[in-house]
């Protein structure tokens, strides 16, 4: 999958040991503007990517992977950025000034808070 924004935070990194062996995760935050609407999206980044973000208030072309897992009846999803490009100049206008989108009305959701002991992480 493919998306245009401009990052609005950069993330700091942690890493850790698995069986595989040290890795790094970092991430940052893009704001999407569609028409009317602007959603946020927080995206992971892993190991060498992380060397690849570039700092706030740039325009980025973002190709990334959604990944879903359930744990203990719970599901839990990942959004993780595997190519990260700066925007070109007309792009940047492009973004400033965003064309009228209809988007269908979304069906309200209940959303349920996890609790802290609940988390598998």
């Amino acid at each position: 999958m493919e998306l245009q924004g401009k990052i609005i935070s950069v993330l700091p990194v942690s890493t850790g040991v698995s069986q595989k062996g040290e890795w790094k995760k970092g991430g940052f935050v893009l704001e999407v503007v569609n028409g009317n609407f602007t959603n946020t999206i927080a995206f992971d980044v892993f190991n060498d990517n992380i060397n690849t973000i570039p700092p706030t208030e740039n325009f980025v072309k973002v190709k990334f992977d959604i990944n879903s897992r359930e744990y203990n009846g719970k599901w839990y999803s990942n959004i993780t950025a595997w190519k990260i490009e700066l925007a070109g100049a007309t792009q940047q206008v492009a973004q400033a000034q965003p064309q009228q989108v209809q988007q269908p009305a979304a069906a309200p959701q209940q959303v349920q808070q996890p609790t802290q002991d609940s988390l598998p992480f």
